[in-house]
Formats: C-alpha cells, sequence, structure tokens
C-alpha cells in the first residue's frame, strides 16, 4: 500500500468524522465527536451490539460521546495538520477538547465525564451511566499537554481529583479504578494498570507546575506496589478493600502489571525519576519470565494464526525503555512481538475478536516506531501490510470500522478505530519522509 493510498484513506477517515460525525443531535449541538457511528448513515446507531462485554446496557454507548477514547484521533487530527498546514483538521480537535472541558466536568468533584462508565449522550445532553456512575480511565494515553495549553485549570483540578477520590488510603496508598463522578466516593478495587496511569497523571501535572508534591505522589503510588512484589517479581494486580476497611490482594497476572509497567515508561518521559523507570523495567522482565515469554514461544512455533494479541500492549513500554536507558533486551523483545504480526491476520467469522482494530492499529503504530529506531526495512514493509488489510476488511463508508466477536461490525468505534486512524498518518507521514 503506497504513501498515496494511506494518506487519502486517513484524510477521508478525518474530514468524515468532521463532516459528519460531530453532535448535531438533540437541542444542544456541540464539536465532540459520537462514539459510535453508523457506515451507511454516518449516524450514531440505535442500539449497541455489545461489543466488549454482554453486560453493556442496549443504549449506554451507541448515542454518545466519550472523549477518554477520543485520544488517537486527536494526534491524527493534529497530525494532519502538520503534514498538510491545513488548520481545520488541529482546530476540529480543539473544538472538542474545549467544550469537553467546559462542559464535561463534575461541578462537585472536578472529575472529567469520560471513561467506562460515564459518556455523554448526544441526543438528551446530559450524561449515562453504567454500574459506577462514575470515572474510570481506560487504557489510553491521554494528551495532556493538548489538554493543559488548552485549560490548564480544569486539567489541574481533574488530576488532583484523582489523588483525592481515588487514593481511597493514605497510609498504604491503596486504591480504586473507580471514583463516583458527583460525590467521589469508590468500593475499593485498585488494578496496579490503573493505578499506574495514575502516576503517568502525577508525573504530567509535576512536569508543567515545577510542584515536587505531585512527583512525590506519583513516586509514593509506585512504591506502595513495587514493594508488595512476590518472590518471582510479580506485584498484586488487583488489591481489594472489603466492608470492614481491610485490603487484600486478589491475584497476580502478567497482563495487568505489563500494561502498569507502560505507564510508567510515559510517567518517566513526563518527569524523570530513576525510579519510575526502574519498576517499569522490573515490571516487565518478570511479565515475560513467568509467562509472557511462553506465549511468545507458542506464538512462534505454531502454524495457526498467532493467539498472542495481548503482546501487543506491551511495546510501547518496551520501547521507551530501550529509548530511556539503551536496553537492547528491551528492543529485542519488542521486535520478537512484533515479528510475529504478519501471522496475526483476521479472518472475519469466528475467527474475528473483539478490538481487532485496535490491535491492527497499535502494530502499525509499533512497526512505524520501530522503523525510525532501527531503518530496519522489515517494519515498514510489515505496517504497509497491516494498513492494506486494514482497508480491504475494516475501512467502509469513508470511515474505520470495529469488530465484536465473530464479526465484523457495521459502525464506526472510537475504541478500536481511532488508533487505525494514528497508525494511518503515522505510516504516511514515515513513507513522505523516506
Amino acid at each position: 500500500m503506497d504513501y498515496d493510498k494511506i494518506f487519502s484513506t486517513v484524510k477521508t477517515y478525518a474530514d468524515t468524522l468532521i463532516n459528519d460525525g460531530t453532535d448535531t443531535y438533540g437541542d444542544i449541538h456541540t464539536p465532540m465527536f459520537c462514539f459510535h457511528l453508523d457506515v451507511k448513515s454516518h449516524k450514531p446507531p440505535h442500539r449497541d451490539y455489545n461489543p466488549m462485554c454482554v453486560s453493556f446496557d442496549a443504549s449506554f454507548q451507541s448515542r454518545c460521546a466519550n472523549m477518554d477514547y477520543e485520544n488517537d484521533n486527536f494526534r491524527m487530527l493534529n497530525k494532519l495538520t502538520e503534514l498538510t498546514g491545513d488548520k481545520t483538521y488541529a482546530d476540529a480537535a480543539d473544538a472538542y477538547m474545549t467544550y469537553f472541558m467546559e462542559h464535561c466536568v463534575s461541578p462537585t468533584t472536578g472529575l472529567f465525564g469520560w471513561g467506562e462508565h460515564i459518556y455523554y449522550n448526544v441526543f438528551s445532553d446530559d450524561f449515562n451511566y453504567r454500574g459506577h456512575d462514575g470515572h474510570e480511565f481506560e487504557g489510553y494515553l491521554t494528551v495532556w499537554d493538548d489538554l493543559w495549553r488548552i485549560n490548564p485549570a480544569a486539567v489541574q483540578r481533574e488530576i488532583e481529583a484523582i489523588w483525592e477520590y481515588h487514593i481511597h488510603d493514605p497510609v498504604n496508598l491503596n486504591f480504586d479504578r473507580h471514583a463516583h463522578w458527583i460525590d467521589g466516593h469508590n468500593d475499593g478495587v485498585g488494578f496496579i494498570n490503573h493505578g499506574m496511569n495514575y502516576v503517568y497523571c502525577f508525573a504530567f501535572l509535576h512536569k508543567v507546575t515545577g510542584n515536587p508534591e505531585y512527583l512525590d505522589w506519583a513516586v509514593r503510588l509506585t512504591k506502595s506496589r513495587y514493594d508488595a512484589r512476590d518472590e518471582k517479581g510479580m506485584a498484586p494486580a488487583c488489591v481489594v478493600r472489603d466492608a470492614r476497611g481491610n485490603h487484600s490482594t486478589e491475584y497476580i497476572c502478567s497482563y495487568a502489571q505489563g500494561g502498569g509497567a507502560d505507564f510508567l515508561t510515559f510517567a518517566y518521559r513526563e518527569s524523570p525519576h530513576p525510579f519510575l523507570l526502574q519498576a517499569a523495567e522490573d515490571y516487565l522482565k518478570a511479565s515475560f519470565a513467568y509467562g509472557l515469554d511462553d506465549v511468545l514461544k507458542s506464538s512462534r512455533e505454531t502454524d495457526a494464526e498467532d493467539d498472542g494479541g495481548c503482546l501487543y500492549y506491551f511495546t510501547q513500554g518496551l520501547l521507551n525503555v530501550y529509548e530511556a536507558n539503551g536496553n537492547s533486551w528491551a528492543l529485542d523483545k519488542a521486535k520478537e512481538i512484533t515479528s510475529l504480526a504478519p501471522k496475526y491476520f483476521f479472518k472475519g467469522g469466528e475467527d474475528w475478536g473483539a478490538n481487532e482494530s485496535g490491535f491492527c492499529g497499535q502494530i502499525i503504530q509499533d512497526c512505524v516506531r520501530l522503523h525510525r529506531l532501527t531503518g530496519e526495512q522489515i517494519w515498514l514493509d510489515i505496517a504497509a501490510q497491516k494498513a492494506q488489510y486494514a482497508y480491504d476488511n475494516l475501512f467502509k463508508g469513508d470511515l474505520f470500522t470495529y469488530t465484536s466477536e465473530g464479526m465484523v461490525s457495521d459502525r464506526y468505534c472510537a475504541r478500536g478505530d481511532a488508533p487505525l486512524g494514528y497508525g494511518f498518518i503515522l505510516l504516511a507521514e514515515r513513507l513522505k519522509e523516506i
């Protein structure tokens, strides 16, 4: 797939989001993009198809907007402006972020109305809640620099509210992945990947304010889980508070620890405290030694389609470690994972899993980054191969389309399709450069 085709595809996608995908529904029209769009009508569908969880309410997401899932779309739009000189794209991203931080923030806690459990309903002009009625980050890297440029007061209040309402144990720094949007209460269930996302937020706030208290929050929260590692170097993936206020470790798993390590490496980028990087590197090594190396081995040795999709969650952290300290182990692991990507083709029907579009987008992004780091042609070849496959199977009605279990959907969904858009523009940029 050549530069012209890749660029025209992502430009068409961006133009469709801007021209057809914004909230023109209900009494209040906003510049926010709709989370779901039917690929034929370019309008929000009437019902969800339960893409990730069978417990989703039938209309919970389908008629909503949610900025937590738009980060890669914002990156894509800003990159389009950078490459074309057309401010239409960056202005659309800024308009969304500006409106959101003025109108979608809790007046009582300061928490943003985004994440897994709260969405802005574009038809009723209020908020849909599910389950915990509140604030929970998903595993996406927030564009804090852009948000800070637009509204630093709202960003500071949001991140300080994370400390106030998600960190419920000031002594041992146990935390909850949830916090009620209105009053901040939580139920005391804290996964390490969520906690290390908070570390990333605190490290960012330290960078832009210079206030040492925020870096202290980041280091102390990291240490609270790092010091609780078992003899294998695995940290508690989840700590739960019971009705009496007692805390217990639920289980240990490589995925949660590796996801936490990714956020720690990004935290180190914001505020380069050596402990943040050391903890991330130790977590990654333990995750591979006690589980993920077996997944890699299985993927290498079987002729079947790669079953190691979870591995692609780790490549960003590995590459961040390599860029920070030159650790060749981290680069080799990232290359080993990504070299398996040609096997990871999605055949449709029963072979499709949820969020395959997101995996495909992440692979393209990783390949472009590996080419920048190594200059090895194989990574551009894999990226182009994946882009061609995405174009053939996931680009319909001028939008990328989402996947659910056993099916390619008939709709765009920001959860998985934003990473594809960003992957396409990064690949176009790299091809233009060389």
